[in-house]
């Protein structure tokens, strides 16, 4: 709930100060924010999720695998102590992440640190 009142709070100086073509979300959307964007005659494009109408576009994402690879690019160059930062706990989508993520490190040998 934190995270939607944060976003609530920022949304308008966004709108009216920076965003004037269109709006591009990752994860999940605030439908009254949403709603906002809609009536502003906003392109609003949503990756991650689905369902969200006919009037608004949105990209499927294997958030598992994405979370492997990039975890895995990250230890190809050298990086050793690569945290992830996610959003909400109970976002399906950072779930998946933080799984990728894991089993990539798992699967380098490389332990995987609960707190830092």
């Amino acid at each position: 709930m934190k995270g939607i009142l944060a976003e609530k709070a920022r949304f308008p100086g966004i709108l009216r100060y920076r965003v004037r073509d269109g709006v591009l979300r990752i994860g999940k959307i605030d439908p009254q924010l949403l709603s906002i964007l809609k009536s502003r005659g906003l392109p609003v494009v949503v990756i991650g999720l689905h369902d969200l109408g006919s009037d608004v576009s949105s990209a499927g994402t294997n958030n598992l695998q994405g979370g492997y690879r990039a975890t895995e690019y990250l230890l190809g160059l050298g990086h050793r102590r690569i945290g992830f930062l996610g959003g909400p706990s109970e976002d399906p989508a950072d779930k998946k992440l933080l799984e990728g993520y894991r089993s990539a490190l798992e699967d380098s040998v490389y332990i995987t640190r609960k707190v830092w």
